[in-house]
């Protein structure tokens, strides 16, 4: 086995996860209603792939039933990103940048690319989620390095 995948996973879901802690509390004082649903949906992404992320990186013993069911939210959410974003919605709470809205062909191909990653998420074995989950990660990545104020 090797040890090293495990720890990239780990490091690879702490970089992704860890910008979601603000916007849980900042959701709470959203006034917009559509900037509430697209933080809404971020944390329901967030809390699907941290189960994932939980059994890449061991700390969640591995289940193939607790695992689809992870997936299939994470892309129940993923299909909704680039809806969610179509109309330009601002908030103090908000963390979009707006680069969204000034080409947002170009942040609809990233939130393509996360949809075709999470529809791709193969929970068949430890190893299978632990890939799964860095594919997935690397395209958040990929997005929130354009489009999420720091």
């Amino acid at each position: 086995m090797h040890h090293a995948r495990p720890l990239a996973v780990l490091a690879l879901v702490a970089a992704v996860s860890a910008p979601f802690a603000g916007a849980v509390l900042a959701k709470e004082m959203v006034n917009n209603p559509d900037v509430k649903a697209r933080i809404d949906t971020m944390e329901q992404f967030r809390t699907h792939m941290k189960v994932l992320g939980n059994m890449a990186k061991g700390t969640l013993d591995y289940s193939p039933t607790q695992a689809a069911e992870a997936a299939a939210g994470v892309q129940a959410a993923a299909v909704t990103v680039a809806p969610l974003f179509e109309k330009e919605a601002h908030d103090p709470a908000s963390d979009a940048k707006d680069a969204i809205w000034k080409d947002f062909a170009a942040f609809s191909a990233k939130a393509e690319a996360l949809v075709e990653a999470s529809m791709a998420i193969d929970t068949s074995s430890l190893e299978a989620v632990q890939a799964s989950v860095q594919r997935v990660g690397v395209t958040c990545k990929s997005c929130h390095d354009d489009y999420k104020k720091d």
